[in-house]
């Protein structure tokens, strides 16, 4: 359940279990562990800092390779099989430089949930997909304990963010758990 705080008007989503957790800006803050290990903790403060000029300087990264972002965006999304209606979920969105392109494949009857460990990249990729039709589900979350049910999603996604989580073997292993047999892990 949601509940608002009288005495602060801060939004807090409430477990059945007692747990309790910050919804600010109308996206829940589902960080485990809390506080953060150090390690993950710095990526979050990385990518806060540079939230407002990321978008302005990624595409370097493409370019002093010589290859075509979009194309290889959407080479790498081609992988999902996705078809109208399926239920994904992007780990490390960032600004939602791919979630655009997902979007445009699921359809309005998709879903896409979206994962960050930065609340303000986050924010930058809901602002970048308000104007989709779809359902979209944002959540700050770390990567190495997903705050998703067994086998609930038809295919996850993760486009440069791996090397960034504290423990990558245990990251695989909730991306495996969160995603259904049968159902593909990019």
């Amino acid at each position: 359940c949601i509940r608002e705080e009288s005495t602060q008007s801060i939004l807090r989503l409430e477990t059945g279990q007692g747990q309790s957790y910050p919804v600010k800006d109308g996206i829940p803050d589902l960080t485990f562990p809390n506080p953060l290990p150090a390690s993950d903790n710095n990526t979050r403060q990385f990518y806060d800092l540079r939230s407002e000029t990321y978008d302005q300087y990624l595409p370097l990264t493409f370019k002093t390779h010589h290859e075509d972002e979009q194309k290889i965006r959407n080479s790498l999304i081609d992988g999902l099989s996705l078809t109208q209606g399926d239920r994904i979920l992007e780990i490390g969105c960032g600004t939602g430089r791919d979630s655009e392109i997902i979007a445009r494949r699921l359809g309005v009857e998709g879903e896409l949930y979206l994962q960050d460990i930065s609340a303000l990249m986050l924010k930058k990729c809901r602002l970048r997909l308000e104007n989709v039709e779809l359902k979209k589900e944002f959540c700050v979350a770390n990567a190495v304990y997903l705050p998703f049910p067994d086998n609930f999603f038809d295919a996850t996604y993760s486009f440069g963010s791996l090397g960034e989580y504290s423990d990558i073997r245990r990251s695989l292993a909730e991306m495996d758990r969160v995603t259904k047999t049968g159902g593909k892990i990019l």
